[in-house]
């Protein structure tokens, strides 16, 4: 009896946690299979024109993140009064009407189709979402190990969704084939999402029309300065960071004549090397030298890496700078993880939402900015032939990045040193002399 009933005992569900990283998988693999795909599509639409594709390319990029801005502080808001789950699945279809659109814009030949669904699928919030959820359930110790392991599942899927577009464009399918494949998975992500993923926001609150507002949620962020300092770092190393993935296809499309094939190929590179450093660098390394240091040394490494890759003349020079910036691509994980322990768990949704909005301010000015940075500087009236100013440009911003990080450091490190004097010191009266009994330090 007792060996039947064990046979017949349900199976265990695998942790949320767990099944929230399978999730941001499946969801990563179709979200990536159309990053290769983008700029020759508008290229093609443009009749092979450089740099009216890249005027295209960043008006498209801005309509999509004017989305993103507003959107994401209200997803995050909505997340904390109805959970994450239906917003999670909101996402997945703002993805869908992204790939249907660029299948559709492939077909009838239309750049109108793109600036349509590119600004509908701005209100794609699944990360911060996401990065709630990972909140809601996971202690301030482990926290930024698991926002690692959330970028180990992106990295897995932009492994397989530029590898996939890339294997398909070498074996000469169009388009389509690979934005139809990437449409039936991000189908069963929701699936999957809907019948095995659990809520995991226990504590709801209340509806309030402030903090789904961009600029005043950015409140949540001013009632601490070392968050102020960080806030600062996560905006400038977005807007640096940006600038590459906005730049990156176009620019090899330009100056090696690369294709869906090569850009995959290269997607897929970087998709590696993500995983490598959320899963070596941020579980193993950053936790010995600490945060801080770890922080400095990967924005370090992405100023160097943008460097290289003005510098890159030939094909394996721009794979050996990628493989450089993997000691950079944790940034992002590690500046999440700073800024959520400051804040309580019923905020965490809002804070994401805050966090997703700064990311989208930088995508804001970044397409438009920088498409036209490099369209100037590949034209004959630009007064000088510069096509990796883009590149030029992210260097500096994380050396602003660097400097910013330095100086919160340093402020927060004065402040713990004066609740530390104001917490376990006796403040001696003026008038005692020099040779006063010493008063012993009270335990704390």
């Amino acid at each position: 009896e007792d060996q039947a009933h064990k046979h017949l005992m349900p199976l265990r569900k695998p942790p949320p946690l767990i099944l929230l990283l399978i999730s941001s998988f499946i969801f990563v693999w179709p979200y990536a299979s159309s990053f290769p795909i983008f700029v020759p599509l508008v290229v093609s639409l443009c009749d092979g024109d450089t740099v009216t594709a890249a005027f295209y390319a960043g008006a498209i990029g801005t309509c999509n993140t004017v989305a993103t801005f507003f959107s994401n502080p209200l997803m995050g808001a909505l997340a904390d009064v109805y959970g994450r789950k239906p917003l999670l699945l909101f996402t997945i279809v703002a993805l869908a009407v992204d790939l249907g659109g660029l299948i559709l814009a492939y077909q009838l030949q239309s750049l109108w189709i793109l600036f349509i669904s590119k600004t509908i699928a701005g209100c794609n919030s699944y990360l911060t979402i996401a990065q709630a959820c990972i909140a809601d359930i996971s202690t301030n110790e482990k926290r930024t190990s698991w926002f690692g392991f959330m970028g180990i599942s992106f990295g897995a899927g932009f492994i397989a969704g530029p590898g996939l577009s890339a294997a398909l464009g070498i074996l000469g399918y169009d388009y389509t084939v690979a934005l139809s494949i990437a449409s039936v998975v991000n189908l069963i992500n929701f699936g999957f999402v809907w019948i095995l993923l659990p809520e995991t926001n226990v504590e709801r609150v209340p509806f309030d029309k402030k903090k789904a507002l961009p600029l005043l949620s950015f409140g949540i962020l001013w009632k601490n300065s070392f968050v102020i300092f960080m806030s600062i770092v996560f905006f400038l190393s977005w807007f640096g960071d940006d600038s590459l993935i906005d730049i990156y296809s176009i620019y090899f499309n330009y100056r090696f004549k690369w294709e869906v094939a090569q850009l995959g190929i290269l997607m897929s590179m970087v998709g590696i090397c993500f995983m490598i450093a959320q899963g070596l660098v941020l579980r193993l390394i950053a936790p010995k030298i600490g945060e801080r240091k770890s922080l400095i040394i990967s924005l370090t490494t992405s100023m160097v890496a943008c460097i290289g890759y003005a510098l890159a003349d030939r094909t394996w020079m721009v794979y050996v700078v990628t493989c450089l910036r993997a000691l950079s691509l944790i940034t992002s994980p590690l500046l999440t993880g700073m800024i959520s322990k400051c804040h309580s768990p019923e905020k965490q949704g809002e804070l994401m939402g805050v966090l997703g909005a700064i990311k989208a301010t930088a995508n804001l000015i970044t397409p438009f900015i920088m498409n036209s940075l490099f369209a100037y500087f590949i034209s004959p009236k630009a007064f000088a032939y510069v096509p990796g100013i883009v590149f030029y440009c992210a260097a500096s911003l994380f050396m602003m990045a660097i400097g910013v990080a330095l100086l919160g450091f340093r402020q927060n490190s004065a402040l713990q040193v004066e609740k530390l004097n104001s917490g376990y010191f006796s403040l001696q009266s003026d008038h005692l002399s020099e040779h006063s009994p010493q008063i012993n330090e009270p335990q704390p």
